[in-house]
């Protein structure tokens, strides 16, 4: 992908095994205009995944933003595995999150915001923020319900 910032007007997103999907200075932003069929994705291991966000910008540090308006529960699954790289932060607060990466590169930053995160397999994110527009996280604003 080019830089900039791309919309999924509903619909899905869908990844799938083999598959190559790669942009620097990118914000997926993830809606739906008529209030109904709200845009989804579905990243599923043996797909390559790199994405980075744009460092300035209304987006700056995004790499995935989900309208706000969006129903709690919508489902996102970044299930890419070892080969799936998000720089920046997925901005997903109503969307119900289920994450398998295991990218050992500690200079990513990969920040995860949702309604819910499941972490599944051997999941690991790295918080190496220094180089990206978003506060990092903190024991302050990470919180586990039960």
């Amino acid at each position: 992908l080019s830089p900039g910032i791309y919309y999924m007007d509903g619909g899905s997103l869908s990844i799938n095994s083999q598959a190559t999907f790669v942009g620097d200075g990118v914000t997926i932003v993830f809606t739906a205009k008529n209030n109904s069929d709200w845009a989804t994705a579905t990243i599923n291991g043996g797909a390559t995944v790199d994405l980075k966000p744009p460092l300035s910008g209304p987006t700056a540090g995004m790499v995935v933003f989900g309208d706000r308006n969006m129903p709690e529960g919508t489902a996102y699954k970044f299930t890419g595995g070892s080969s799936q790289t998000f720089s920046g932060a997925i901005y997903l607060p109503k969307g119900d999150i289920t994450y398998a990466g295991n990218n050992s590169n500690s200079l990513n930053c990969t920040q995860l915001i949702g309604n819910s995160i499941t972490f599944t397999g051997n999941s690991s994110v790295s918080l190496n923020c220094n180089s990206y527009p978003t506060k990092p996280f903190s024991a302050w604003v990470v919180r586990l319900l039960t």
